[in-house]
């Protein structure tokens, strides 16, 4: 990548704070009194914040994209993508499995580290790795408009099926298809991305009010049908509305941002810690969802929203922390321990 993109680090940052947002607010939710502010607020939030997941997928097709990886053959590229993630996939995986079954069950262990399925949020692992395994079909798809509006034409007929048949097979959150049209975007805007830039820019007076139409929409949605549909469906991501109303803050943060202005330092650590962050979340979430239980306090509340996402973001960046200075400690003592046996 010739040029650093520091709009790319923001989306990512707010990307991740989106998540602990949604899964917070999940929390709390269920306990909040029904027509009341409280919900109101909740489920406000937790539909505000409905672009995190599709602005990561949306982020690593465009990474690669814009990424030189043309010298490198498909098993090397492999390699370097999935160097970087499987390691602290597979330990955080380990923690949440003997956590549940409060022992080590190496059976059941493979198959969640295959279905992403040792906690809720793991889903994510098997279809990023879905994708880059596929990646040279998915590029030659997303390379061209035509291939675009199939990827939308398919994740928003699963999506639709997902939500009024109820077949579990679509709308399971590991189906690639619901999915797909982000990680085809990201391909699609990195061809003349700096054309594709400007272009938006122009046209970012519009944008921004089709912004909050969507988010008023979303919410809206949510709002009406969850009495009719329930409430995991009504707020779910794997809405046609979602992927509108992702699409429209993909552009108004890529038109909004500054070109070269560098974000603050806080910012560009959230963003380098954000995988790590993701992974170790749901446990300092579940921690204190546990501790409130234990005390007899109510968790549909705002305190509780207040008290529950300033522990998990603070737990959570230093627990990234930890992972990573923990794995890089130990790979330079492996990588000096094999010289030294070599020697």
């Amino acid at each position: 990548m010739k040029n650093r993109y520091y709009a790319l680090d923001v989306m990512r940052s707010v990307a991740i704070i989106g998540v602990l947002v949604i899964h917070v607010t999940a929390t709390v939710l269920p306990d909040a009194a029904e027509r009341t502010w409280t919900e109101g607020i909740v489920l406000f939030l937790n539909q505000a914040f409905r672009f995190a997941v599709p602005a990561f997928l949306f982020l690593s097709g465009l990474g690669l994209s814009l990424s030189d990886n043309s010298k490198l053959g498909y098993f090397a590229f492999l390699n370097k993508r999935l160097s970087k993630i499987l390691l602290l996939y597979v330990l955080w995986s380990i923690v949440y499995h003997a956590v549940s079954y409060q022992s080590f069950v190496p059976l059941t262990f493979l198959k969640e580290l295959v279905t992403g399925g040792a906690y809720y949020h793991l889903y994510y692992m098997p279809l990023i790795i879905l994708f880059y395994l596929l990646y040279p079909v998915l590029y030659r798809i997303g390379s061209t408009m035509l291939g675009l509006l199939g990827a939308l034409v398919l994740s928003a007929a699963s999506q639709l099926i997902a939500t009024y048949a109820g077949i579990p097979l679509f709308g399971n959150l590991l189906n690639p298809l619901n999915w797909l049209v982000y990680f085809v975007l990201g391909i699609w805007f990195a061809e003349d991305f700096s054309k594709k830039l400007a272009i938006i820019r122009n046209y970012k007076p519009f944008i921004l009010p089709l912004y909050f139409a969507a988010l008023f929409g979303l919410f809206l949605e949510t709002y009406l049908t969850k009495g009719i549909i329930g409430v995991g469906i009504a707020t779910t991501s794997i809405r046609p509305s979602v992927i509108l109303y992702s699409c429209l803050f993909f552009m108004m943060l890529l038109g909004a941002w500054p070109e070269g202005r560098q974000p603050a330092t806080f910012t560009l650590r959230l963003s380098k810690l954000s995988y790590g962050i993701y992974l170790s979340h749901a446990a300092v979430l579940s921690a204190i969802s546990a501790v409130y239980r234990e005390l007899g306090m109510p968790q549909g509340t705002v305190v509780f929203l207040v008290v529950a996402f300033v522990s998990v973001v603070c737990l959570s960046v230093l627990l990234s922390l930890l992972s990573y200075v923990s794995i890089h400690r130990t790979k330079t003592w492996m990588n000096k321990s094999v010289s030294q046996s070599l020697q």
